[in-house]
């Protein structure tokens, strides 16, 4: 049975760029057709005996993957026929693989940065994507060099939960790290709106306390209030 009608966007899938996200964007369009029965229709083995509901499915299929994907790519499915066409296309014009591929990926983990992430989950998910699309190339991606540019990648200001882990026994477990990441972020989060206002309340009441009250203030040579010995 077709699925729910819902369309790819609908389940937060973004619109191919180019070779830099296709790994990710045909892994969830092809989750997204088998959930909602469209993949034979997609790869060409639909073969279902009402010739109408095959038209339907290839049309849906077809126009699925045709809004999914950036304007600027849009010429190279504007005149295909069928949705296998389209899906066959686009992997071979973004489906980069070989040598290329792999040192594009590397040099992406390389520079992993945090503050180019708007988050912590977001940072971390760009690692653990590359890393598994390496793992998919044959790639022999150990957790504990993921975990290792997880922490390369951030700021002195973790250098504390970094050394934490580190210190502990055992593996660095990578599910694990991800995490004791996560919930130190939350926590940060959640500390920096308090510490952010105690810090107001401090300082007003650091000024208060500090203001200099010049009419109290009693010289040392003529022991008469209100000025220094200077004036």
């Amino acid at each position: 049975m077709m699925g729910d009608g819902a369309g790819p966007m609908s389940f937060g899938i973004t619109k191919l760029k180019g070779r830099e996200d296709f790994k990710t964007w045909e892994f969830s369009m092809s989750t997204y057709f088998r959930r909602q029965g469209l993949w034979d229709a997609v790869q060409g083995n639909d073969t279902d005996k009402d010739a109408a509901v095959l038209r339907r499915r290839e049309q849906r299929a077809l126009g699925d993957i045709c809004l999914m994907v950036e304007i600027q790519n849009q010429q190279y499915v504007n005149s295909v026929k069928t949705a296998k066409e389209a899906w066959d296309t686009l992997e071979r014009k973004f489906n980069t693989k070989g040598h290329w591929r792999y040192v594009y990926l590397v040099r992406s983990l390389s520079q992993s940065r945090f503050e180019n992430f708007p988050d912590m989950e977001a940072y971390i998910s760009h690692i653990t994507s590359i890393g598994q699309e390496l793992k998919t190339m044959g790639e022999a991606v150990k957790d504990k060099y993921l975990v290792a540019v997880i922490f390369g990648g951030l700021p002195s200001e973790f250098d504390s939960i970094v050394m934490t882990v580190c210190a502990s026994e055992g593996d660095l477990d990578l599910e694990t790290v991800i995490s004791k990441l996560l919930d130190d972020s939350q926590r940060r989060k959640e500390g920096n709106l308090d510490s952010g206002e105690k810090s107001v309340l401090f300082s007003k009441k650091k000024s208060s306390e500090k203001k200099f009250d010049k009419d109290s203030f009693k010289c040392w040579k003529c022991h008469q209030k209100g000025h220094g010995v200077r004036e």
